[in-house]
């Protein structure tokens, strides 16, 4: 069946373009030590029509699965092949094992919630109340160290209050309630000041302004990429527009500063 927008998409036939999608998924070659093999399965790790594929092929598993098992579960929501599902406890081994036998390639691991009903999805903990309530919280593996990037470095500071956003907007996202929002906002706040931030600099940055938004949608897509150099360059960061001479003409330019090395 022809998309009904295809002809506006591209002159090229579905053949034509189903032909180069086998030619893509088909070209799975690479070389270790000195011989030359072939992938007989999967799609090559770094194509661009990998990502699309494997979603294609998880939505199809999904249907497949949902569609022959016995008592399929009402609620399903997957990220990629992370998944959340509610059902009985007494079903999720049944319902794994069925899940994987829909690709026998594709083998699922499955993770029950706590005991004080807590399950991690992604960068989200998800608990469930007595009352049947949902609750979202930020969630941090046992591995995480609070290892941000230091207030120290050599990097400019809008990098750093960057950090600062990235945080404090994570809180604010993820957090079902204020109770949650503002103990994480507790645990960033001591996070950051263990990787040198003073307080001031972490209350000046932790949302961004009004004023900062509306620049940044008027800003340029046009970039101009300057060496990074100490003390100059800082002095030059706040401004997020040059006007820079090329000759007889005058053009407004976004001024990007690439990272430092340490």
């Amino acid at each position: 069946m022809t998309c009904p927008s295809h002809a506006e998409r591209t002159d090229q036939s579905v053949d034509d373009i189903l032909g180069l999608l086998s030619l893509c998924l088909d070209a799975t070659f690479l070389s270790y030590r000195g011989k030359v093999y072939r992938q007989v399965h999967g799609t090559a790790m770094g194509s661009p029509v990998s990502v699309v594929v494997a979603k294609l092929v998880m939505e199809d598993v999904k249907e497949r699965d949902l569609a022959t098992f016995y008592s399929p579960p009402h609620f399903w929501k997957r990220y990629v092949d992370d998944t959340c599902t509610a059902l009985p406890r007494n079903m999720v081994e049944s319902f794994h094992s069925h899940l994987n036998s829909i690709e026998p390639c594709i083998q699922l691991t499955v993770e029950e919630e706590s005991a004080d009903r807590m399950l991690p999805l992604l960068y989200i903990q998800v608990g469930r109340d007595l009352n049947g309530t949902v609750t979202t919280s930020v969630y941090r593996k046992a591995t995480h160290t609070e290892q941000y990037l230091s207030f120290a470095s050599h990097h400019l500071v809008a990098h750093k209050a960057a950090v600062v956003r990235t945080l404090m907007g994570r809180a604010d996202t993820l957090s079902s309630s204020g109770v949650q929002q503002a103990e994480e906002e507790e645990k960033i706040v001591e996070a950051l000041k263990e990787n040198g931030y003073p307080s001031s600099f972490i209350h000046k940055h932790s949302y961004p302004t009004r004023r900062r938004q509306e620049v940044d949608d008027r800003r340029p897509k046009t970039t101009l990429t300057l060496p990074y150099i100490k003390g100059l360059s800082e002095a030059e960061a706040p401004a997020s527009l040059s006007d820079v001479n090329f000759g007889t003409s005058i053009t407004r330019y976004a001024v990007h500063y690439p990272l430092a090395l340490v």
